[in-house]
């Protein structure tokens, strides 16, 4: 699959991350990142290197933050914001975990925890990510 990345507005910050799932015995579970520089919680993203592809940095973002080794699932969604009044595109994937590592690098990434899907959503720092997980998980309640 062949992504037009050089297509598109050079001015955008092009970035992709992952919702990385795992089964539990209580159920799914989803890990989110603790970031330090932003004391926020969030999924697994970041931005694209020169010339690669989103799921190739889906997944390698997803393994710099989370040490997991991932497989893609299936596509989820995109959403947009603004950086510095400059506009960031971030393409999400579901993921499932292949392999679990420690973290690391903990300069940007202060932990990794797994929880439930429902515990997830209301732990998310950012709306549109909360939607973003919502929409992939109809039935979860945002409680």
């Amino acid at each position: 699959m062949t992504l037009l990345t050089n297509c598109l507005d050079p001015n955008v910050i092009l970035a992709a991350g992952g919702v990385l799932y795992r089964n539990a015995a209580e159920g799914e579970e989803m890990l989110l990142v603790h970031r330090k520089r932003y004391d926020d919680w969030t999924l697994p993203k970041g931005k694209l290197k020169v010339g690669e592809h989103f799921i190739a940095a889906a997944l390698r973002e997803v393994e710099e933050e989370t040490g997991c080794v991932a497989r893609v699932d299936r596509y989820l969604g995109a959403i947009g914001y603004e950086v510095n009044n400059i506009a960031k595109a971030v393409l999400f994937w579901r993921m499932s975990v292949v392999k679990q590592r420690e973290i690391e690098d903990r300069e940007e990434v202060t932990e990794a925890h797994w929880m439930p899907v429902t515990a997830a959503v209301r732990r998310l720092s950012y709306t549109d990510e909360r939607a973003l997980v919502l929409r992939a998980n109809e039935g979860v309640q945002n409680v």
